[in-house]
């Protein structure tokens, strides 16, 4: 009696799939074909310009702190307030903002943070950042005394371009063309919000060659003590020290270790630019009048307000820094410039100027640019994988 041969069933998706599977699994004998790896497409080789969340809020949060400081200070700090004594406030405030928020991230952030810490690693990432900017603000007030405001102002404006200068030659960081020119239009545009280029001037006045330039000619009378050559010295010294302050910053939090943690690097710099102001005050003799007048001489409850928002200035420092970079923080300072004229137009009641209208579209274009036309390498300088 013959055997009955059972019904073959249809085959389906998963059936296909499986015996697909087991021809793959079970087929040892077959020569294997070694995949060939390529170069990845130029889109992945380039980061990514697109700005986080994080990133965002802490450059908004630094433009608006940074637009509100000069109307606190004008505010609530009266004349007789040592500018020692506010500093140093400033810094504790700082650090001690800057715990509480590495308190706050949760107990895995803080302990994988702080595990290892010591004070030789602090000194070499957040020491060196401090004692240049302690040294940037020596060269600054050296500059400040010996060149007429608009030639400080001008020269001041080009600490973004050094910050751009020293990511390259510290971290191999490029600009593209078109983000150089974003900073070009950067720095026209701080020029222009502070009035150092005067558009309204241009405008309204038809004989602008001659009362104009006789009064900027009036603005730049030099004094016959200033020294113009070593003012010029210590304002160069100074935005170089700067950008490459930022830049030590940046690699810090951004490589050195996968990455230090902005809140623990915010209170570090604090810690250390607190005894770099406690030395500067014993070797100029500057602490002899504040322990002649008291360490709070004239000051009230509201000399608080722009202690706690430059605290919060610093935190925010520290978030832009890590997740946007240093040439990013110049980028939100000037927005700050440009909120600065806006508080100050509400707390007048008046209308903005032509320059500080001229300014954000400036600063829009800046910004715009730099974000969408990053570096991009050519196919020969992307590694193989």
């Amino acid at each position: 009696m013959s055997k009955s041969c059972p019904a073959k069933r249809p085959s389906t998706g998963n059936d296909l799939f499986t015996s697909l599977s087991i021809e793959i699994d079970t087929n040892f004998d077959s020569p294997k074909k070694t995949p060939q790896i390529t170069n990845p497409p130029l889109s992945a080789a380039v980061s990514d310009q697109r700005l986080s969340p994080i990133a965002i809020c802490a450059m908004g949060g630094l433009a608006i702190q940074f637009g509100m400081q000069p109307i606190l200070i004008q505010s609530y700090v009266n004349s007789g307030v040592s500018p020692a004594t506010l500093i140093s406030c400033q810094e504790a405030a700082k650090l001690g903002l800057a715990l509480f928020m590495l308190r706050r991230s949760g107990p895995e952030e803080f302990e994988s943070s702080t595990k290892g810490w010591n004070l030789a690693t602090s000194f070499r990432v957040a020491g060196l950042p401090a004692i240049i900017y302690a040294v940037q603000g020596y060269c600054f007030l050296i500059a400040y005394k010996n060149l007429d405001p608009v030639s400080f102002n001008v020269i001041n404006q080009t600490k973004t371009l050094a910050a751009a200068l020293f990511c390259f030659l510290l971290m191999g960081k490029r600009q593209s063309n078109v983000q150089l020119l974003a900073l070009v239009l950067l720095l026209l545009a701080s020029l222009v919000i502070e009035g150092i280029i005067d558009l309204g001037a241009v405008v309204a006045s038809q004989d602008f060659t001659n009362d104009s330039v006789d009064e900027l000619e009036g603005n730049n009378i030099i004094d016959q003590d200033q020294n113009y050559s070593l003012g010029l010295t210590m304002i160069l010294t100074g935005c170089l020290l700067s950008g490459l302050a930022g830049a030590l910053a940046q690699k810090s939090l951004q490589i050195m270790g996968g990455g230090r943690n902005s809140f623990l690097f915010t209170a570090e710099l604090s810690l250390f630019s607190a005894g770099c102001l406690i030395l500067s005050l014993v070797f100029t003799g500057d602490i002899v009048g504040v322990l002649q007048h008291g360490f709070f001489h004239d000051w009230t409850l509201k000399t608080l307000l722009p202690i706690f928002s430059q605290a919060f200035g610093g935190v925010c420092i520290g978030l832009v820094t890590k997740h946007a970079g240093a040439v990013m923080k110049g980028f939100a300072l000037v927005i700050g410039l440009v909120l600065t004229g806006l508080f100050q137009s509400i707390k007048k009641g008046e209308a903005l100027t032509l320059n500080e209208l001229f300014g954000v579209i400036l600063v829009s274009i800046a910004t715009t640019l730099h974000l969408r036309y990053p570096y991009k390498p050519s196919i020969s300088q992307i590694p193989n994988i």
